[in-house]
């Protein structure tokens, strides 16, 4: 009985999620031993919990950003119910319970992308070492709507139903709720359910229509009252230079070899060279795309195509789609490369993916800890000690206390 339990497949899946914990808590231990608030995790999040409670918070909208983020405001409603010593704790584990469950939910889903164990391990490598996931979205409860869009996607190649769908259905709502990255796969949604029309796809995709509507009816609200941040819904050249470098190029190649590129020629050679580099690419993957005639791979590419929209069209900056914005998009990218690996059976080209596959994973395994340009946003560097911050405040309500980004973040909570 117990070495059915303990089957082949099922022990290799526990030994692979334990080494994936032991990576994660090795990128920043002291997130997981002391927790932090990073930005409006404390500066509006936490402080709204002393202004006006924290049933407040639960329905709490930041309409500088316009749209819902639900996960956060759970994420906030918790942390005001430990000790105030031990809240930072809260929102850094709900960041990293979410990753956790969509580790769980890889190698447990049936999944027509990732066919086999083999590429559920890949999967959950693509997203743990993607050179777009930068520390600015790690382990912060702020910015996991990122982990929500990735989700959303992975699930969209559901092919049987998971023995836990209706805690699935709960995190859709979240998810939803959680900023647009899922919502805006609605359309994706409706197209699974119009070729297979079983409940749980007509569930799926009504949760994504009800939250797209509200975070939507929230934009138009934001906007009619300018609370909005002013450079959104703007496109401009330089949005789409910061796309192309920030989630094509950096997606393949990382941040430290574009950056010794950039040093050695024109940043204006560059910027033309990189859009006919676009095109070219998307020409011939379109090409392929039609050649192939695959469901997954379009599914793949079209997701690709409206996240892209997603993050030039609502970016808060007028010149930069990186950082937080490329997480989701860039490892949806990377994923296509992963179907086009299992696609072909010729050995050059499987063996051309199978190498981009390994290049952009190396370089992401760096830039995860050893080369990342932002190691304050991951390790401690002299950074304010919370449990000290919060023995000043006790001493004098009106301290501010310092948080990260340190050392010029502070928080005021009355």
């Amino acid at each position: 009985m117990t070495f059915k339990f303990f089957d082949k497949i099922r022990y290799k899946n526990y030994i692979f999620l334990f080494i994936l914990i032991l990576i994660i808590f090795y990128r920043s231990p002291y997130i997981f031993l002391e927790g932090r608030f990073f930005a409006e995790e404390g500066t509006i999040w936490f402080r709204n919990i002393f202004i006006n409670g924290k049933l407040d918070t639960l329905f709490f909208i930041y309409e500088i950003s316009g749209y819902i983020h639900l996960w956060m405001n759970i994420a906030a409603f918790f942390s005001g119910l430990v000790d105030i010593e031990y809240a930072p704790l809260v929102t850094s584990y709900f960041a990293f319970f979410l990753l956790l469950y969509i580790f769980i939910y890889i190698l447990k889903s049936d999944s027509i992308l990732l066919t086999n164990k083999n590429f559920k391990y890949i999967g959950c490598l693509i997203i743990l070492f993607s050179p777009v996931m930068t520390a600015e979205v790690w382990m912060n409860s702020l910015n996991a709507m990122s982990y929500f869009g990735i989700f959303a996607f992975l699930v969209l190649f559901e092919k049987k139903e998971t023995k836990f769908r209706y805690i699935n259905y709960l995190v859709f709502v979240i998810s939803g709720l959680s900023g647009y990255y899922a919502s805006a796969l609605a359309p994706l949604y409706l197209i699974k359910y119009y070729y297979k029309k079983t409940f749980t796809n007509l569930t799926y995709l009504l949760i994504l229509i009800l939250t797209s509507s509200i975070q939507f009816l929230t934009t138009v609200y934001s906007v009619s009252t300018n609370e909005i941040a002013s450079e959104r819904f703007l496109i401009t050249y330089e949005k789409i230079i910061s796309f192309i470098y920030n989630v094509i190029l950096k997606s393949l190649f990382g941040r430290e070899i574009l950056q010794k590129i950039l040093a050695l020629f024109n940043h204006g050679f560059l910027s033309i060279a990189a859009i006919i580099f676009t095109i070219i690419s998307l020409i011939i993957l379109i090409m392929i795309a039609l050649r192939k005639k695959d469901y997954v791979l379009n599914l793949v590419i079209f997701s690709f195509l409206i996240q892209s929209l997603l993050i030039i069209f609502g970016s808060a900056y007028d010149n930069f789609v990186g950082g937080r914005y490329s997480v989701c998009v860039g490892v949806i990218f990377l994923f296509i490369f992963l179907r086009l690996y299992n696609l072909y059976r010729d050995t050059f080209m499987k063996y051309f993916y199978g190498l981009i596959i390994l290049i952009f994973l190396f370089v992401g395994f760096l830039d995860y800890k050893i080369t990342n340009p932002y190691p304050d946003f991951l390790s401690c560097i002299e950074c304010p000690n919370w449990k000290n911050e919060v023995n000043q405040w006790k001493l004098n309500k009106k301290y501010n206390l310092k948080i990260w980004p340190y050392p010029m973040t502070t928080v005021k909570l009355y």
